[in-house]
């Protein structure tokens, strides 16, 4: 048997997609057209030795950006309910199986038959969408009431409220493990570094000392006073009387709690500048191809070098893939020249 089709709804750079697949299928590409995104949402519906059951919860950048914004315009400017609803940004895979060869892979797939017209086909589908819609919808209404189109924050989408499952489109009912576990994923990524996979990122990092190289004091000080505001909000929604509340048994309990506040620990600079992520465009940067993530790094990392002018910096770059070819057009002449 084999995978004869993949449909993708809302999932990272694919807002509808369909791929018809072979029993051998190469997928080829420019940068940053989605190819490993398409790799990972074919891993969601399946077991496998990348993607693990934690790893299927999704975040928010996760779920197509334009999706997002289109939800969250329909809130700001009131449309009807139901429009609002038809909108909510709901990821889903769908991958179907055909041509089993045997009696035991018909029987594993027996549970996911499916009738398409005189043929039968057998599919299960990833589902990553909310726990409940008008929930998320009322939630979304109360942050963004009396804000217009350009206060909306696609990012801000509050995905703790959605929840995953893997289910057989036949019934929708989902899908045990130990049956999953019978169709899985292994792959071979491409090799990655800390620029991609890690939760420090390089270019994050050099870019907070970049930052620290560069901002003179008077912006510093607009830093700090501004991470001082963002505690005084979190004061405004009274934090402690919401978790905390009343007690009649204890004597004097509401005076103590009244003294209670939130206050910034006052972490050096470098921590505070230390959280920021990078974006390209209107999407992080995180979220682009792997050539042109590295290509921005190699960028962000001569500026940091050229911040450090009283310092003797030796740069060395090992990078073996044809994303950073001297042949790549896009790539600029002063990497180009350095490379070469």
């Amino acid at each position: 048997m084999y995978i004869r089709k993949v449909t993708i709804n809302n999932y990272r750079s694919f807002r509808s997609f369909e791929a018809q697949l072979q029993q051998l299928t190469v997928v080829i590409g420019e940068n940053d057209t989605g190819k490993t995104n398409f790799l990972t949402a074919l891993s969601l519906p399946l077991s496998g030795n990348q993607v693990d059951f934690n790893q299927k919860r999704l975040s928010v950048s996760d779920i197509n950006k334009d999706s997002v914004i289109d939800f969250l315009t329909s809130v700001v400017n009131e449309d009807t309910e139901e429009n609002q609803l038809q909108k909510l940004p709901k990821v889903s895979v769908t991958v179907e199986f055909a041509d089993p060869k045997d009696a035991y892979e018909t029987a594993m797939l027996a549970k996911w038959i499916v009738a398409d017209g005189d043929e039968e086909t057998y599919k299960i589908r990833y589902d990553f969408k909310p726990k409940d819609d008008n929930d998320l919808l009322e939630v979304v209404k109360k942050s963004l009431a009396g804000k217009t189109f350009d206060d909306i924050n696609w990012f801000t989408l509050p995905v703790e409220l959605y929840d995953y499952q893997i289910v057989s489109v036949n019934n929708k009912k989902p899908i045990a493990y130990s049956d999953l576990k019978h169709v899985s994923i292994h792959s071979i990524n491409a090799e990655r570094d800390d620029f991609s996979e890690s939760s420090s990122m390089k270019s994050n990092s050099i870019f907070t000392k970049l930052l620290m190289n560069t901002l003179d004091d008077d912006d510093k000080g607009q830093i700090n006073a501004a991470y001082s505001e963002f505690f005084s909000a979190i004061e405004k929604t009274e934090t402690f009387d919401k978790i905390i509340g009343n007690n009649e048994d204890f004597k004097n309990y509401d005076n103590i709690i009244k003294k209670l506040e939130c206050t910034p620990n006052l972490p050096n600079l470098k921590n505070i500048l230390s959280n920021i992520t990078l974006k390209y465009g209107n999407e992080f940067l995180y979220q682009k191809g792997l050539g042109q993530r590295n290509l921005i790094y190699i960028l962000i990392l001569f500026a940091y070098y050229k911040s450090c002018g009283d310092t003797f910096n030796l740069c060395c770059i090992e990078e073996p893939e044809a994303h950073l070819s001297v042949n790549n057009p896009s790539y600029p002449q002063t990497v180009d020249t350095f490379y070469s």
